[in-house]
């Protein structure tokens, strides 16, 4: 059914093909009520009074009623009960000449169903200026409040789970630390106060325990600091990030003062970050790239960035063991390695926690890697992109 108005068009209104001055406005009229009547939104007008003056077709699907069931009929007939009184307030403050912003309400539906939408208010005026109705353009917003409110519902059970999660967390490690710290203090013990009554081999056992305690620690406190990452707001500044691989690297050779290790820093890198995690993330990339050079001669590791097509993108490079590419998938997750234990020390966790502080600056990481030739580990920050 066509947009119709509680006037019907005078004759000759539409495909008049008369010659006349008023023939051009008569069709800029018809023209204008063709695009209201294709437009997806309900779009209606009412008298002063309240009185529906005209429907158009997207009106009759949203609401269920056709033009002559609607026309002349009061529009509170439209309005959910609930709403009714604050949404009529509204209608006089336009008649009176207001323009308010569009606001969300609830509507019914011929069937009495409800139907939320975001209703836009107008006031219509004649040439005189006289304000002679208000215009209603009405969207149906159910679907993406829907979308919104599920969005929300599963916001926040992540969030509890997570609160969850890391309670839990602090709660075992806390529980594991403990003995975990009693094993490796009495194994201590027993080899300094006993050592002459052990053989060989209760000495070599007793190792074996202290080792896999300490590890056991170590990996509890990776876990946390995984955990960590993922919660509390990021502080964004402007971070040094030179000076925060300097002070790495500095680091690392003070732990590890017989590494001959040339490490090679661009000056005046900075980014938008958050600086206690970036700082874990330069600890972990150039860790890993100290850790995997360990049996090269000439060891080089060079942090700088790239700016190839407008993108920056930060890197750290080493020339140590590299791996194959067709396991590149594994190495951003938990507890996944690509060498032994035996080879190089690590639990799997720190590539982990990189990819997850990078993911929450909206970034991205990757890496390229050659047996024996080394691997370059990439990563954007900010949205950044390669």
């Amino acid at each position: 059914m066509p947009f119709v108005t509680s006037r019907p068009l005078a004759g000759g209104e539409v495909g008049d093909d008369s010659e006349g001055p008023g023939r051009s406005s008569r069709l800029e009229r018809f023209h204008l009520a063709a695009i209201v009547d294709s437009s997806d939104d309900a779009i209606f007008s009412e008298s002063l009074d309240g009185g529906i003056t005209s429907w158009n077709r997207s009106a009759e699907r949203m609401y269920g009623f056709t033009a002559a069931e609607i026309v002349g009929r009061h529009s509170r007939l439209l309005i959910a009960e609930d709403r009714r009184e604050r949404e009529l307030e509204v209608f006089e403050r336009v008649a009176l000449g207001e323009r308010i912003k569009p606001f969300e309400t609830v509507h019914r539906r011929k069937d009495g169903a409800p139907v939320e939408v975001s209703l836009a208010l107008s006031p219509i005026v004649d040439a005189a200026g006289r304000r002679i109705g208000i215009s209603a353009i009405s969207r149906d917003v159910s679907e993406t409040n829907r979308m919104r409110r599920s969005l929300t519902q599963a916001r926040d059970a992540a969030e509890a789970a997570n609160r969850e999660l890391e309670a839990f967390s602090y709660s075992v490690a806390h529980d594991l630390r403990s003995p975990l710290r009693s094993i490796d203090g009495y194994s201590e013990a027993l080899v300094e106060d006993c050592e002459a009554q052990l053989s060989p081999d209760g000495r070599r056992y007793l190792g074996f325990i202290r080792e896999s305690s300490q590890l056991m620690a170590r990996l509890i406190e990776d876990i946390l600091t995984l955990a960590r990452v993922a919660r509390g707001d990021l502080v964004v500044e402007t971070v040094d990030l030179t000076g925060l691989a300097r002070g790495v690297a500095s680091r690392l050779e003070r732990r590890d003062p017989e590494r001959a290790v040339e490490v090679v820093v661009e000056n005046w890198l900075t980014a938008d970050c958050d600086a206690r995690l970036m700082t874990v993330v330069l600890e972990n990339l150039i860790g890993n790239a100290w850790k995997f050079t360990s049996k090269r001669t000439g060891a080089l590791i060079e942090v700088g960035c790239d700016t190839g097509g407008g993108n920056r993108v930060f890197f750290v490079r080493d020339n140590g063991v590299g791996f194959d590419m067709k396991y590149a998938s594994k190495l951003f997750g938990v507890f996944q390695r690509l060498h032994s234990t035996h080879e190089f020390e690590g639990n799997g966790v720190g590539l982990a926690t990189v990819q997850r502080i990078v993911h929450r600056h909206h970034g991205r990481v990757w890496t390229e890697s050659v047996v024996g030739e080394g691997t370059t580990v990439y990563f954007t920050l900010n949205g950044d992109v390669a």
